[in-house]
């Protein structure tokens, strides 16, 4: 194929406002992380960050690391169950990620208006940026993809730097540690050097690029090969297990996406698709042709894969977010009309998100509009409140000598967010725990040795549970009776349940 080195403009170009645009950015994520609590998921990744290890039971380890790293860096400032600790490498990654997106626009625009628009597409979407302030596993992905993406397209298209090799390097290691699909963009990446690097630049970057797959997929094989394959196992097969064909959950997955990417993203996801399809070399930009290598190997899963089996929809936004970078830069006549229906949905849903956090007008509207009674899901924000209150309502409640005992969550959701309240694991634990999930939590030594299911207790502990998992304590021997009954309110509103029972074993040794 025809290589199309693309020149390096040499014109100054006003991009004040993308700078401007990434510390309003930083601000708002920076705010929005620091007043709210932790979702279940991020108190988990808390846990697994207080005992750093090369991997976990549902992802490599980058997530934790980052969180490990934070704690230590800033420790001095935060306490050791900080809100900002956990989240401030999240709002640092996704603005640099933006930042990133900006130059890169930077670098393939040559017109000024396009260039005052493209950080606005950017920032419109939504399930990126307008939740980038959570600290999920895809935030280092999503670091290492971008980092990937623009050090590829550099290196095929741009003049030889030799940083740009080693940023991909270290972006395809960054992958390798964040989910197992960051492989889906090291392949993307092999592709786009294959097709267009130049042939001096080819072997170099291929052997960067071999460097940071092995040294990020390292860690996770030495981990899953001393826990009989778990999580590797778990991502493959257990996770989809009892599979079904199902076109409405398909057509939820499509309607789901329409709403966190934005109908316009999805609409030109669908132009990318027929003009690469279609095969005609002169129908389809350079840009676009690069961008479609990103773009279809996780798309040929993710956005079938809801079809077959249950979904999460932040899967697909590794599909959405290369298709955001060429609307950014897209040029055409229906392009103008379209950009700005994609930036005023974007914000119009950013502040919605933004304000929903704070405010639970669903738990309001919803049951006068419904005439039905209230229900505690209306809440669908209740997950970041709640928990945060769990030692002081302890304290003030329950007998001080039970306050001593072992915690117990039988969920890794409830467990975690036990131990994030009461500032560490020194005294709470999960159980049942399988075998991926046993080197993650402490032993305590409160039980009999355990299979996967309930054991028998040895001494006496304090089981907490929520709306959300519910489950009574089910300890073989053993009694248990409920101590409190902990109600949290919203405005007036019940938005979270939290009990906390006492077990101890019928035959104490």
């Amino acid at each position: 194929m025809q290589q199309e080195l693309v020149l390096e403009a040499k014109v100054h170009r006003p991009w004040s406002q993308s700078k401007i645009l990434s510390l309003v950015f930083f601000m708002f994520l920076l705010l929005q992380a620091g007043s709210l609590g932790l979702s279940d998921d991020e108190a988990y990744y808390w846990v697994l960050a207080q005992k750093p290890a090369l991997g976990y039971a549902f992802h490599p380890p980058a997530v934790a690391w980052m969180i490990s790293l934070s704690q230590k860096v800033f420790g001095r400032f935060f306490s050791s169950s900080s809100v900002f600790a956990v989240r401030l490498p999240a709002v640092l990654s996704m603005t640099f990620v933006f930042a990133l997106g900006c130059s890169w626009a930077e670098e393939v625009l040559v017109s000024r208006d396009f260039e005052r628009t493209a950080p606005w597409v950017l920032l419109s979407f939504v399930g990126l940026f307008g939740l980038g302030w959570m600290m999920v596993p895809d935030v280092p992905l999503f670091l290492g993809w971008t980092t990937a993406f623009v050090s590829v397209w550099r290196i095929c298209f741009a003049r030889e730097r030799l940083r740009d090799g080693f940023f991909l390097g270290c972006a395809v290691a960054l992958l390798m540690l964040s989910k197992y699909s960051g492989i889906l963009a090291a392949f993307s990446g092999v592709l786009c050097i294959l097709f267009w690097a130049p042939r001096c630049r080819k072997m170099k970057a291929m052997l960067w690029l071999g460097f940071g797959l092995i040294a990020g997929m390292l860690p996770t094989l030495v981990w899953n090969s001393q826990h009989e394959w778990a999580s590797i196992l778990y991502q493959i097969r257990d996770r989809h297990s009892g599979a079904s064909l199902s076109m409405i959950r398909w057509i939820k997955f499509w309607l789901i996406e329409l709403i966190f990417a934005s109908p316009v993203v999805i609409g030109y996801f669908f132009v990318l698709c027929k003009k690469n399809l279609r095969m005609e070399t002169n129908s389809v930009s350079q840009v676009e042709r690069f961008l479609w290598v990103w773009i279809w190997p996780p798309a040929a899963i993710f956005c079938l894969q809801p079809f077959f089996s249950e979904f999460k929809p932040h899967w697909a936004f590794v599909v959405w977010w290369p298709v955001t970078l060429g609307l950014a830069v897209a040029s055409g006549s229906y392009r103008k009309a379209l950009t700005w229906a994609h930036l005023v949905y974007g914000g119009t849903l950013t502040f919605f998100i933004a304000f929903t956090c704070h405010w639970p007008w669903m738990a309001q509207v919803v049951p006068q509009l419904t005439h039905s009674p209230f229900q505690m899901t209306w809440d669908v924000t209740n997950d970041f409140y709640g928990w945060s209150q769990l030692k002081t309502k302890m304290s003030s409640s329950i007998d001080p000598g039970d306050l001593t005992l072992p915690v117990v969550g039988s969920r890794y959701q409830t467990a975690s967010q036990a131990a994030f309240s009461l500032a560490g694991l020194s005294r709470v634990t999960l159980i049942p725990r399988d075998l991926k999930e046993k080197d993650e939590w402490p032993d305590l030594n409160i039980s009999l040795p355990q299979a996967l299911d309930w054991p028998q207790l040895d001494r006496a502990v304090l089981f907490v549970a929520d709306n959300r998992y519910s489950e009574a304590p089910q300890f073989k021997n053993s009694r248990c009776a409920l101590l409190e009954h902990f109600d949290i309110f919203r405005n007036g509103l019940l938005s979270k349940w939290i009990e906390v029972w006492k077990c101890f074993p019928n035959n104490p040794s």
